[in-house]
């Protein structure tokens, strides 16, 4: 069955400024261990079917979060910089998801997270919020 969050993947995966960064290691929730970086991580946080008066009208706004991962924060800007060139603006049906009426950027975060492990660097993180309105 088809969902928004694969719907996401496959723009993600489908798109060669992307892939040239990072393969297809584009994954839902949590980055896979051992996966190498620079990798994406996306989340699908809330779901707000609309309703008119007569119920749902099959029109949902949805809010996304794409976390691009990379060893170096440069790194890990340029892959967020790739995710908004391949989301930003998109209209249309995706392989494997909903018809999406629009999908639009929102913010950016910059995070960095120290490695509990060893000399380890940790990782740089660039979360990006887009709010995408589909229909099912």
């Amino acid at each position: 069955m088809a969902s928004i969050e694969q719907g996401v993947r496959s723009i993600l995966v489908a798109d060669s400024g992307v892939t040239a960064l990072i393969s297809t290691r584009v994954f839902p929730w949590l980055r896979q261990q051992g996966t190498p970086l620079p990798a994406v991580v996306y989340t699908l946080d809330n779901t707000e079917p609309q309703q008119s008066l007569g119920g749902y009208d099959g029109l949902t706004r949805a809010s996304l979060t794409v976390n691009s991962i990379a060893e170096r924060y440069g790194d890990a800007k340029a892959l967020a910089s790739a995710v908004l060139s391949a989301l930003n603006g998109y209209t249309g049906t995706p392989t494997d998801g909903h018809p999406i009426k629009s999908l639009v950027h929102d913010n950016d975060t910059g995070i960095v997270e120290d490695s509990a492990i060893g000399n380890d660097r940790g990782v740089s993180i660039i979360e990006s919020e887009y709010i995408i309105w589909y229909t099912s």
